[in-house]
């Protein structure tokens, strides 16, 4: 039995009216792209990035979270840049308004906040110079991330506040951490900013339970997450999004919340 087909053949943009050229301008997404940086391809030492235990994550890696403006519909013709370009311009405007997103494990957050660590400029740090022995793929994500950074300040009523970075941490639930995380937490806790820049850390809530030693005692972390609250301001009890505050700020997310939170991460 044979099954009926609809032949669908392209059509030519130009053939539209000129109303519904711009819809069609208007429905282009921006889609976000993902740039990964392994602890493997960065072959920094231990104590830059700690090796995490299997049973935490498989691979860690920073991962980069921007948008991408397709803008090669720009070349087609003279007609179809003039009256795409007003329409994609306000989208990579808004583009420029959402913050610089980040990815991460807690040993790769260790990689991003430690005091000496290379890739301590991806969170708007001064950068301490990148040194002979780092690698190619070090350099290039820390360019790449500085790139994005420079583009990143929100405007409101004309006036220029700070970049936002979003770093947004994730864990295995029922899984005991180690000294990456506590070494991490505590380094958030000291972190420091002298630019206009805002962090936010963005975790799952409660924080995970630590075992220092194999086979040691299981310690849960709610004192250590009381302390964390009192030393970091929450996100809300400041302000919004665009609030004009700078410095690091926490948002804990529970459950089902921290998962809705990390799907959305795949679309601005």
């Amino acid at each position: 039995m044979e099954v009926a087909t609809v032949n669908q053949q392209p059509f030519r943009l130009l053939d539209l009216p000129a109303e519904l050229r711009r819809c069609v301008y208007d429905s282009i997404e921006f889609r976000t792209t993902w740039h990964v940086l392994d602890r493997t391809q960065a072959l920094l030492s231990k104590r830059y990035w700690p090796v995490p235990p299997k049973t935490q994550v498989y691979e860690s890696r920073v991962t980069l979270i921007r948008p991408h403006a397709p803008l090669e519909i720009l070349m087609t013709c003279h007609l179809v840049r003039k009256e795409a370009s007003p329409i994609l311009k306000r989208k990579m405007e808004d583009c420029r308004l959402q913050p610089v997103r980040y990815l991460v494990d807690y040993s790769a957050a260790w990689a991003l906040v430690g005091p000496s660590s290379p890739l301590r400029s991806c969170l708007g740090v001064a950068d301490r110079g990148l040194r002979k022995t780092e690698n190619r793929a070090v350099g290039d994500f820390v360019q790449m991330c500085g790139s994005f950074l420079s583009q990143t300040r929100w405007t409101q009523n004309g006036v220029r506040g700070p970049r936002v970075i979003e770093m947004t941490i994730t864990r295995k639930s029922e899984t005991a951490y180690g000294i990456e995380f506590l070494q991490t937490m505590a380094w958030l806790g000291m972190f420091k900013y002298y630019g206009p820049t805002k962090l936010v850390f963005i975790y799952k809530s409660p924080l995970p339970s630590t075992q220092l030693v194999a086979n040691g005692d299981i310690k849960d972390s709610k004192d250590l997450e009381k302390h964390m609250l009192q030393t970091l301001p929450r996100e809300w009890e400041i302000g919004n999004e665009t609030s004009s505050e700078r410095g690091v700020f926490m948002r804990p997310l529970e459950g089902e919340a921290f998962e809705k939170h990390v799907e959305g991460l795949a679309s601005y």
